[in-house]
């Protein structure tokens, strides 16, 4: 597996190339080709099959609970996991910290004082590329689970997003969201995003290593 901030932030480091209006396509290419064969982290280069693995219970999103929902049936002890696009990336949210930085008392246009949180948020995303196997982070599991062990199971649940990094690679873009009265909390957000042609995804027991399911 590989830890997705780290390489977007190697991956931006050794500067992808980025096409000169005045080289041809061939030369573009030939540059293109020279880069990728560099290592960018440790021993992972563009061509690296790669995997990223993340906890399927905590995955975050904006505007519900998390980014997947998990359902069992007891009666037919099978195991349901919707995997569900997150609305702040191009892709599937993987982690999402906020560290307090400070507060500070603002005042709206009508006079209001309210005190405010200045928040700084670091937000990682796998963004999956049409060139992919697996081009949709809207996926849905089904598989057999006996009873004794569901609960257990639903907690360790891990995803293993497998693939290659493709271009435009990563991309790391900051941005802001202001306070308001009923959200009093102001963000410094950067998110970073990794790109992948997905040619799999597997559902693993995180604590047993075995697979569950795969697509």
């Amino acid at each position: 597996g590989v830890v997705v901030e780290k390489l977007v932030n190697a991956i931006s480091k050794s500067q992808p190339p980025i096409k000169d209006e005045f080289e041809t396509r061939e030369e573009f290419e030939a540059r293109i080709q020279k880069w990728e064969g560099k290592k960018i982290l440790g021993n992972v280069d563009v061509n690296s099959r790669v995997a990223v693995i993340v906890n399927a219970v905590t995955l975050p999103s904006m505007y519900q609970s998390n980014a997947s929902t998990i359902q069992y049936d007891a009666e037919n002890e099978v195991m349901t996991l919707k995997l569900q696009a997150g609305i702040a990336c191009s892709g599937i949210m993987l982690s999402r910290v906020s560290k307090p930085k400070r507060e500070y008392i603002a005042t709206n246009g009508y006079g209001v004082k309210q005190k405010v949180l200045l928040v700084d948020e670091n937000r990682a995303c796998l963004q999956f590329d049409e060139g992919g196997i697996v081009t949709s982070a809207e996926q849905e599991f089904s598989f057999k689970v006996p009873r004794k062990v569901a609960e257990n199971t639903k907690f360790l649940m891990s995803l293993a997003i497998i693939g290659r990094i493709t271009m435009p690679y990563a991309q790391i873009e900051e941005s802001q969201e202001g306070a308001t009265i009923r959200f009093p909390i102001e963000k410094n957000i950067v998110t970073r995003t990794l790109v992948m042609n997905v040619d799999s995804i597997w559902v693993v027991n995180s604590f047993s290593g075995e697979i569950l399911t795969k697509r």
